[in-house]
């Protein structure tokens, strides 16, 4: 079996996890990266006979913002995205309603890791 995780779950749940314990919103991609890494490390030490994927390609990008328009908004360097930040009146509820309600257990206990979140909140050296 293989679980499969796409790159509006991972920034979403990033995006409850800051919000929820800096009240931050909005998150790099570096550290969405790192973030959605880590998840998938917790997720194969839970069970190593399960394959991870993580869509996070150029592609999947584009459209989380078309896609999920009424949540997310890109936040820019000249040309280039290089993060997400939360629409004005989006809150972790909403986002708890919309991306958490529906995924297992397992998968929201490696979202909510402590390690993930130190990954994600790690500063660039």
């Amino acid at each position: 079996m293989c679980m499969r995780i796409n790159i509006e779950d991972l920034a979403a749940n990033a995006l409850i996890e800051l919000l929820e314990r800096e009240n931050r919103r909005e998150v790099m991609f570096a550290g969405l990266s790192r973030y959605g890494q880590c998840v998938m490390q917790v997720l194969r030490v839970q069970d190593a006979e399960e394959d991870v994927v993580l869509v996070y390609a150029r592609e999947s990008k584009l459209l989380l913002f078309s896609d999920y328009t009424d949540y997310f908004e890109p936040i820019t360097e000249g040309a280039t995205c290089v993060g997400i930040r939360l629409r004005e009146g989006v809150d972790s509820t909403m986002l708890w309603r919309r991306f958490r309600s529906r995924i297992t257990v397992r998968l929201l206990k490696a979202f909510m890791d402590d390690n993930a979140y130190a990954a994600l909140t790690k500063k660039a050296a």
